[in-house]
Order: C-alpha cells, then structure tokens, then sequence
C-alpha cells in the first residue's frame, strides 16, 4: 500500500458564510452494531470567517486521521454544492484489524444551509470489508446561532459542555479547547504516524 497522505481540501468558492459570534452544536450519532449505539453531546464554539473555514478543514481531517491509523490511505474528497447543500464524498482503503486484508470505507456528509444562523450536517461512514459484515455510523450536527461570543473569547474557542451515551452522561464537566491548537495537534499526531509508516515500508522494501 502507498504511504498515506492526508487528502486535499477544495472546496466551492461559492459556500455561504456561516454569522460570526457563538453557535451552539448538537451532536447525535447513531451505530448500526456494538454496544454503545446512540450518542449526544452538546457545544459551544466562537466562529469568525476563519474559524468558519477551518470548520471544514478539521472535519475532514478527524475522518482521515481514523483512516491513517489503520495505515490506510484516501482519494481526495468530491464536492458538489446546489446553493443549499453541499454535499461530500471520500473513498478510503484501510487495513482490517488483523491486517492480512484491504476494507473500504466511504465517508459521505451533506451540509444544508437553512440561513446563515442555522446550519445541519449529517455524516455518513461506511466500513465494508471480507472478514467482517458492513457497519455504518451516522451523526448529524445541529449548528445554531446564538449570540455574540463572550469578549474575553477567542475565535475558534470551543466549550463541550455534556455528552451521553445510551442516554447516560458521560461527561459531567466543560471541557474547553481551541480548534487550531486541537488540528495543530491532530496534525503532529498524524506526521508522526506517517513517519512511522514510511519508515516501515522502507524497511520491508529493503528485506527484499
């Protein structure tokens, strides 16, 4: 297999821009199989046209980092926008857990712009592969304004502020991040792993 390489964000030039000031998230996913199967949680995050931008820079990353631990690899994403949705896609081969054979897995989301003060994003991952039957996970993102970020904010801060599993709380404090500082570590995390990853092919190509 190639060494992995994240893929290339391109999007339309035409996207609305969501409001600047602080929205609200809502998260719910669901798992087609395993024990844990509904999922909620809910935060806060102070968007600037930058902040905006990156939003969709660190999604696709998030999904691909899932792929690039398994030292698998991903086509760049497809766009297409209609002026209300945008929709994505991004195929990915990966690794099954015992690594003797080569899944699928292709990642799908839609992006509707009701206004610029309300946004919904519902994401698809399909995992097929030999060894094991299809799973789907699917979550939609409920995004809304609501109001001025407070001024002691910085653009791009973000409060997680509960989540649930199976309807349980999980999380019973705020946890509080940045989502550049977040990529910037999502991205060492990932150089890291494709250094390892390179090194590995160098070795196997030199035992032959």
């Amino acid at each position: 297999m190639a060494t992995p390489s994240s893929p290339r964000l391109d999007l339309p030039p035409d996207l609305p821009k969501r409001t600047s000031g602080l929205w609200e998230i809502r998260t719910e996913g669901t798992l087609s199989s395993g024990p844990i199967r509904h999922y909620e949680e809910r935060s806060q995050i102070c968007l600037n046209a930058t902040a905006d931008q990156a939003l969709y820079d660190i999604d696709l990353e998030a999904k691909y980092m899932t792929i690039a631990k398994e030292e698998g690899n991903c086509e760049a994403p497809v766009y297409t926008f209609d002026g209300e949705s945008l929709d994505m896609t991004m195929q990915c081969t990966r690794k099954v857990t015992d690594g003797s054979t080569i899944a699928t897995t292709v990642f799908t989301s839609r992006t509707t712009y009701l206004d610029t003060n309300h946004v919904i994003t519902e994401h698809k991952r399909l995992d097929r592969s030999p060894a094991f039957m299809p799973e789907e996970l699917i979550y939609r993102d409920t995004m809304t304004w609501i109001g001025e970020c407070d001024p002691k904010a910085k653009f791009g801060d973000r409060i997680r502020i509960d989540s649930r599993m199976e309807g349980n709380e999980i999380q019973k404090s705020m946890r509080k991040d940045n989502i550049f500082d977040a990529s910037r570590s999502r991205q060492k995390l990932m150089e890291d792993s494709l250094a390892r990853h390179r090194q590995i092919l160098e070795a196997n190509s030199e035992s032959h």
